[in-house]
């Protein structure tokens, strides 16, 4: 049985960089858990940048305006994108399946996120019971405490799967892929291209910006029709909202100027 190709320090600096990424959700925010930053340092422990990057940029699109408020609970995109990527990679099926695993594993575990939830709620009490008897530092140990189950939530689920893809060997995870019928791995494949399409159309209902719609529509003639790369489309975009910003700005000064004279 043929190992699969991932060291014990791989596995320890995923499993790490997971239970960063969710500590900075909800502290630092420095943006460790969106899943195009996932893909980046994933890719660079697995080796494969070009994977990483291409699902990392696929799931991001695709939970673009989805967050987490109060108690809600959204798919675990940290541990889902490393996995679609350690599997993309590992198994050679290519990035289309590693972003639809991305996605299918990310909905289950969310899960584990429920349970950090739950968790966490005996050390809120706890510091709230210091809080009333001004022991401050009994609040700060609390709140330090708290984050044991949140980092756990991730690491943990996420070495366990990680453990089992090393021993099980890539003869037996090739097997089990192979063991999928052709027509759901079709499927899969395609509802990777698509599931970022959806994404956008969310973040489109959301920011309710319709006098952008013309501006989607350049983009997607620039980069269908006339096959120029998507880092060409960018950089076409930055240039119209460089250019609209500074026109904006330009008129406010004039419009405060009028109301001043009109007064």
């Amino acid at each position: 049985m043929q190992a699969i190709n991932i060291s014990n320090i791989q596995i320890i600096l995923l499993v790490v960089f997971a239970a960063i990424a969710i500590l900075d959700q909800l502290t630092t925010l420095l943006c460790l858990d969106k899943p195009i930053f996932v893909g980046l340092f994933v890719g660079l422990i697995m080796g494969d940048l070009r994977t990483g990057l291409i699902v990392g940029g696929a799931v991001q699109l695709m939970s673009s305006g989805l967050i987490t408020a109060g108690g809600t609970t959204i798919p675990d995109y940290i541990c889902g994108t490393t996995l679609g990527i350690v599997i993309a990679s590992v198994s050679g099926q290519g990035p289309e399946f590693g972003i639809a695993m991305a996605a299918a594993l990310s909905a289950i575990f969310a899960y584990f996120d429920i349970v950090a939830r739950y968790t966490n709620v005996f050390f809120q009490r706890k510091a709230e019971k210091y809080w009333e008897n001004d022991d401050f530092e009994g609040v700060e140990r609390m709140n330090i405490m708290g984050a044991i189950p949140w980092g756990l939530s991730r690491a943990l689920p996420l070495l366990i799967v990680l453990v089992i893809l090393k021993t099980a060997g890539v003869d037996t995870v090739q097997f089990a892929i192979a063991q999928i019928p052709k027509w759901l791995m079709s499927g899969l494949k395609v509802s990777g291209q698509i599931l970022p399409v959806v994404g956008i159309a969310v973040l489109l209902r959301i920011l309710n910006t319709k006098e952008f719609i013309p501006f989607l529509l350049i983009g997607f003639g620039l980069a269908a029709y006339l096959n120029i790369p998507m880092l060409g489309v960018a950089l076409f975009g930055l240039s119209m909202s460089l250019i609209m910003f500074k026109s904006r700005t330009r008129l406010v000064p004039a419009v405060n100027g009028g109301d001043d004279e009109d007064e």
